[in-house]
């Protein structure tokens, strides 16, 4: 406790405002004195990695470390401490904006540039490359993910529930996405068996060979897969969705990860714009060119090169721009006010983000006249579409998600040593020509092979050994200190999934799975939500096929050894407890009081009278009052445990718990659990999980539940 060599390394960071950042590190530093523990900061922000890259072109006192390569090799060591807040993933619009913005402030750094010939200029732009992106993350993530809500921070959602707008079974909202030749159709995997190196090279018709990357080391046993995205397919399905936004008349928006996937999604982008204003690059596309206006940065990148032009050619431009915007649907806003569409910045819609945003606002996103509406969300690679396809067909069929009763799904994410799509940026190209790209192996035989065509984008990516053997034991290791049953996010339809299936069958058994739950499951059924109401449970079909198929999953209302109830006791059935305070009063009380008679127990059922209390304040009940009343109003039902008077023969014997806060009701002071706590997700004889439905989720690709993505829990 009073090692004075112990430290915590502190991040700076510019996405999270300086006002969070100043007031959790005190409180940090607070805790850790107290146990001799020291507090130390770096700057990684956007402006900090800047200046570090850069050395010679500024003063000497201008000059700042390299934090981020610091932060790197500390990694490596297991005693590391590290604090990361969010940080940003810099667009390159967000990279000019944030250097013009130290240039003015006196820092003599090079331009950005734009198409580099020089070799000064392809030295500039490596360098500012490594800033671009999701430059963060694959250098501090070491290590795989594990994502949980605190009980406390869950406790205050229930009790303080953010909005969640309201779904109708005829919203038009959905998600439309590629059926092939997207990533995901065309992904071939391979395990690679011995270490070595790879080499990718572009082969065109006529037998002339381009190495793309001369060298990518490998380890022995890391899973390699590659795939491609053809340009025509993705400007066929973007033509199809803006017709079939306007024909539907619903708004027309593109949600996309174009701050983590740097140089691939940039480029759908960018055929994003080109596809909705079509007729614009049509007729003044020799002129834009001209000036350099780049579509993959925006629709407002584009615009704002127009100054370039002489006053007659930016006024035609300018008119083409609005006639495609009146013609076509509308496009979803990310700023009515200032005109800002869904198409102006690629970082400013970033699919993990955005997505959960239009789900909590029933399946709406902002249109120009700053009203919400219907949106068809365009996710072009049918990797991650799915999952939220899936979710907003289950609003419309069963309404919105409850905060007050939701569990909670933390996820064991498998990223370390920059697995799956983290580590592809410095695989990923774009053809300059037709032809066949390969990959060879040390000995010259040819891994796999894709053939592309001009505008095609095509990557590869590395999984190593160890990361996934530590994925399988991290998911066992949390499944069974929450007691919540571990899906696997695997779908054996894509190539790189059945690779990992087969690792995670062989690398099970070696750990002990005798007290705890595991399963598989395509992500776009493991997605389906579990509704947990007032003692009961509405399961997606996914879910209830898991517990066909899983006997010792089940709903319970206590813990208890698989042999309980005894055989001769029935089963008990769920709290059919109304979501209403307010019973329905019987029409034969003259007094005002309601009452009824309990069919089991032939106990009379206590009702409140139609008067208006509140409590703490303004109300003429003491707290013991309010304690009876709370304890007698969980009395409805013989088969809640918040009833008192349950035979013991058929409740399981279970040990008491703090109060809680019903999910349903008022603050309440009664010892007596609430209902909402009452149906538990269990897995055979371990102890239930932390909240109702909870679920831990091992995902594959990680950032397909990036919780970063704010999918409500």
């Amino acid at each position: 406790m009073t090692d004075t060599s112990a430290k915590i390394i502190y991040t700076h960071t510019a996405e999270a405002p300086a006002l969070a950042t100043y007031s959790f590190l005190p409180i940090i530093e607070a805790f850790a004195g107290v146990c001799g523990v020291d507090v130390e900061t770096r700057d990684i922000s956007l402006a900090g990695r800047i200046i570090a890259n850069f050395p010679e072109y500024l003063t000497e006192e201008q000059r700042i470390g390299d934090a981020l390569a610091e932060l790197g090799d500390l990694t490596q060591f297991p005693e590391a401490n590290i604090i990361k807040l969010p940080n940003i993933s810099a667009s390159i619009p967000q990279m000019k904006a944030a250097i013009a913005e130290l240039q003015a402030q006196g820092y003599a750094l090079p331009d950005y540039p734009e198409d580099p010939s020089t070799d000064t200029e392809l030295d500039v732009l490596a360098r500012y490359d490594k800033v671009k992106g999701s430059a963060v993350n694959p250098v501090l993530r070491e290590g795989n993910s594990d994502r949980r809500a605190p009980a406390a921070v869950k406790q205050y959602a229930r009790a303080h529930p953010h909005s969640m707008g309201a779904w109708t079974a005829d919203s038009k909202t959905s998600v439309a996405h590629m059926d092939g030749g997207d990533f995901r159709s065309n992904e071939v995997s391979t395990t690679v068996e011995s270490g070595g190196t790879l080499r990718i090279e572009h082969v065109a018709p006529d037998g002339a060979v381009t190495v793309l990357k001369e060298s990518v080391p490998g380890e022995a046993g890391e899973v390699v897969d590659a795939s491609f995205m053809s340009r025509s397919a993705l400007v066929a399905v973007l033509a199809e969705q803006v017709a079939a936004a306007k024909e539907s008349g619903v708004l027309c928006s593109l949600h996309m990860k174009a701050t983590m996937m740097k140089v691939s999604d940039p480029i759908i982008f960018g055929h994003a714009v080109r596809v909705f204003f079509a007729d614009v690059f049509a007729e003044h596309g020799a002129a834009l060119d001209r000036i350099g206006a780049n579509p993959n940065e925006g629709l407002g990148s584009v615009l704002g090169e127009l100054s370039e032009l002489d006053d007659d050619e930016r006024t035609a431009v300018e008119a083409a721009v609005e006639a495609a915007i009146a013609q076509g649907p509308d496009l979803a806003m990310v700023d009515s006010d200032r005109g800002i569409t869904n198409l102006h910045v690629p970082s400013d819609v970033i699919i993990d983000a955005s997505m959960p945003a239009m789900i909590r606002t029933s399946g709406h996103m902002w249109n120009p006249a700053g009203e919400e509406q219907d949106t068809l969300a365009v996710i072009p690679d049918a990797s991650y579409a799915g999952v939220y396809a899936a979710v907003i067909e289950d609003c419309k069929a069963n309404g919105a998600y409850d905060p007050t009763t939701m569990g909670s799904v933390p996820n064991v994410g498998l990223m370390a040593k920059k697995a799956q799509e983290y580590g592809s940026h410095d695989k990923t190209f774009e053809m300059a020509a037709a032809g066949t790209v390969r990959v060879v192996d040390d000995g010259g035989a040819t891994v796999f092979e894709h053939a592309v065509g001009e505008g095609d984008i095509w990557r590869m990516c590395q999984t190593k050994d160890a990361p996934i053997r530590d994925w399988v034991k991290l998911a066992v290791t949390r499944a069974r200190a929450t007691g919540a049953p571990a899906v696997f996010w695997l779908d054996e339809t894509r190539a790189h999934d059945a690779q990992l299936i087969e690792r995670k069958n062989a690398y099970l058994p070696e750990h002990d799975q005798s007290d705890i739950e595991v399963a598989r499951l395509p992500s776009t059924s493991s997605s389906s939500r579990r509704r947990t109401t007032c003692g009961g449970t509405r399961s997606a079909s996914s879910w209830r096929s898991l517990r066909r198929s899983r006997t010792s999953v089940s709903t319970s209302t206590t813990v208890a050894p698989r042999s309980w109830p005894p055989p001769s006791t029935p089963p008990r059935p769920s709290c059919s407890r109304p979501t209403s305070r307010r019973r329905a009063r019987s029409t034969s009380s003259t007094t005002g009081a309601a009452t009824s008679t309990s069919p089991s127990t032939g106990r009379r059922r206590w009702q409140r009278r139609p008067t208006t209390r509140r409590w703490p304040s303004g109300s003429p009940r003491s707290p013991r009052r309010w304690r009876r009343t709370r304890r007698r109003s969980c009395r409805r039902s013989p088969t809640c445990r918040a009833n008192p008077r349950t035979s013991a023969a058929t409740t399981p014997p279970t040990r008491r718990r703090p109060a809680r806060r019903c999910g349903r009701a008022r603050r309440s002071t009664s010892r007596w659990r609430s209902c909402a706590e009452t149906t538990r997700l269990r897995v055979g004889g371990a102890r239930p999980a932390a909240y109702p439905g909870d679920v831990l989720i091992v995902v594959s690709p990680a950032k397909s539940l990036d919780y970063e993505s704010r999918l409500p829990t």
